[in-house]
């Protein structure tokens, strides 16, 4: 299922105390070890199982999960091709990986790929048990990654306002004082063209320099206007992050 937008998935859900995980495993009986040790888990992890990269597809369409645990080696590809399905669907979220072979070297890689962890696919207690503190860790990380990304977002966000509201208030005052100088000078000429009962011919070039004049006033006012609407828009914004509502 292609998507336009990147999906971007916390996984601290208020409104969902248990953590829906995708594993993506074809080899059943590890799946059932790792399933066991996830549901005795207080709250209990909610797994769903892919054997293949084509059905996790199907299933991040069908789901929103809040993690996933994926074996290095599957029927139709490898970790490396399910970070390439994660960029067509347009979804970021933790994955670990789990490996036997060259863990070192596909630890890295995987990293590189987009992995928030990568840890060796030893089934025993030992490892089993580590496996929910690992993936609580990778939840916790890709938050914080989440966090800080949002926070920078909103900084250059915030740096981009500022800049154009200066540009805004500079563009009017640099074109305000030379226009205020045509315009009082057009009125003065008008007024001696009064006076002197000067042919309309003449006049009119005057007319039409002070009608310029007003057209671009009202097309100040209406730039002002804009970086007035830029500045609540910002307000708005940042009273909505600070949980005060809309003004």
């Amino acid at each position: 299922m292609h998507q336009n937008h990147t999906k971007t998935i916390s996984p601290w859900r208020s409104t969902a105390p248990v953590y829906r995980l995708l594993l993506v495993e074809d080899q059943d009986a590890d799946a059932l070890m790792i399933e066991q040790v996830l549901q005795q888990e207080t709250p209990p992890m909610d797994v769903h199982r892919a054997r293949t990269i084509a059905e996790a597809r199907r299933l991040l369409g069908e789901l929103e999960v809040e993690v996933v645990l994926v074996n290095h080696e599957l029927p139709d590809g490898d970790c490396f091709g399910f970070f390439e399905m994660l960029r067509e669907v347009a979804v970021l979220l933790p994955v670990i990986v789990l490996t036997q072979y060259g863990h070192e070297d596909v630890a890295v890689s995987a990293m590189k790929a987009g992995a928030s962890d990568c840890m060796r696919k030893e089934l025993d207690q030992r490892h089993l048990e580590a496996l929910p503190a690992r993936l609580r860790e990778a939840m916790h990380r890709y938050e914080v990654t989440l966090q800080a990304a949002e926070q920078a977002r909103r900084q250059d966000q915030k740096k981009l306002i500022d800049s154009l509201r200066m540009t805004v208030a500079n563009v009017k005052h640099e074109i305000n004082n030379p226009l205020a100088i045509i315009s009082g000078n057009a009125q003065l000429l008008l007024e001696l063209s009064r006076m002197m009962e000067l042919d309309e011919d003449l006049v009119k070039p005057i007319r039409d320099i002070e009608e310029a004049s007003l057209r671009i006033s009202d097309s100040l006012d209406k730039l002002n206007s804009i970086k007035e609407l830029i500045a609540r828009d910002q307000l708005k914004a940042e009273d909505k992050r600070n949980g005060l509502g809309y003004r």
